[in-house]
């Protein structure tokens, strides 16, 4: 019988032969480049809809990318709580489908970036 944490690890280890990883800056990087913002604005406290939406869409794509970072390790990259981070990758989630072309478009910068 294995113990737990073992099973959790070759989870894990099986998760991540099948995902390619990507740093968290590198995300983030793609995400400003696509939408054409700073890494000020995307950090900080504003609610515009041009600046909550990219936010959003990082959340999302770290969240889908990176299955060893938790909400929190989020919520301390963007000066955040981490319940905001669930909140965005929710917002995000119900939006994939009107988001299509974002989505591909930022996956795109993901994998040709150099970070």
């Amino acid at each position: 019988m294995q113990h737990y944490p073992q099973v959790f690890e070759e989870i894990k280890a099986t998760a991540m032969d099948k995902k390619k990883t990507y740093s968290l800056k590198r995300c983030f990087h793609a995400v400003c480049s696509w939408y054409g913002l700073t890494a000020e604005e995307i950090k900080s406290t504003s609610r515009e809809q041009r600046i909550a939406l990219p936010r959003h869409h990082f959340c999302w794509v770290v969240y889908r990318n990176r299955i060893d970072v938790s909400y929190p390790m989020i919520g301390r990259y963007l000066n955040r709580d981490h319940t905001s981070i669930v909140h965005s990758v929710s917002v995000f989630e119900g939006m994939k489908e009107a988001m299509k072309i974002h989505i591909e478009g930022v996956d795109e910068f993901i994998h040709k970036s150099k970070l």
